[in-house]
């Protein structure tokens, strides 16, 4: 199933603009880092990973990053292991990043 396009609420400031878009850039990486690390079941690097893009979702106008992000932290804290519900909120966040990077693509923009 398509899901809409994830815009950052300063998507109309043209002075944000490049910031914009290279964060969005940047989502792609942390997102197969943070697949990596599932695989690899290395917990505190999902966790960094998490902590790092709570942050960023935040201040990049993204609040939705922001809060999976926050969720995912939280869950990785309670589980201490990677487990299924950890894995679910990582695709979670996946999905949200992956819908901020078709937003700066998107033609009406």
């Amino acid at each position: 199933m398509e899901h809409e396009p994830l815009y950052s609420k300063f998507a109309a400031d043209p002075e944000f603009r490049e910031l914009l878009e290279s964060f969005v850039v940047s989502l792609q990486g942390a997102c197969e880092s943070l697949r990596e690390c599932l695989e690899r079941e290395d917990l505190e690097h999902a966790w960094r990973i998490g902590f790092q893009l709570r942050g960023d979702g935040g201040g990049y106008g993204y609040p939705e990053i922001s809060l999976a992000a926050a969720n995912f932290e939280e869950n990785v804290r309670e589980a201490g292991q990677i487990n299924d519900s950890v894995r679910h909120d990582a695709d979670v966040l996946i999905e949200l990043c992956r819908r901020a990077r078709a937003a700066i693509k998107d033609p009406r923009r």
